[in-house]
């Protein structure tokens, strides 16, 4: 019973094995960002990244968006909404908590978490970049 066992030879070699990486965003509630998302991942592919982009998303989003987006590199992973309980009901930042779903990623060694609301950040955003999400 006071055995003890050393099992860190053993996670050395599975460790070292796997050292997967991902790019992650979220996307909720809304299909207003979803341009931002395809802007993100073009971006990201254009950098010439070879790490997986991983998208959390909802059910609100519409199967025409999920498949632009899936089109442009996303690997689509479908979340449950998680809401902030400070916030106020019909705001913006109701399920903001839904970014801590990314602590699920457990299949990586690695996330980095880019936020892909660029449209917030310059009005004139949409129209300049010209996206097409429904073809």
């Amino acid at each position: 019973m006071n055995e003890v066992y050393d099992v860190s030879s053993h996670i050395k070699t599975i460790t070292s094995t796997t050292n997967r990486k991902a790019y992650a965003t979220v996307l909720h509630s809304s299909e207003d960002y979803a341009c931002d998302g395809l802007t993100l991942a073009q971006s990201l592919v254009k950098m010439g990244t070879k790490h997986d982009l991983i998208l959390l998303l909802d059910t609100s989003i519409s199967a025409p968006k999920r498949k632009a987006l899936a089109r442009v590199g996303w690997k689509l992973r479908f979340i449950k909404r998680t809401r902030n309980p400070r916030a106020k009901m019909n705001t913006y930042n109701e399920y903001n908590y839904s970014k801590l779903r990314l602590w699920q990623l457990t299949d990586y060694d690695q996330i980095i978490f880019v936020t892909s609301i660029f449209s917030s950040v310059c009005p004139t955003y949409r129209l300049r970049v010209g996206l097409n999400l429904d073809g």
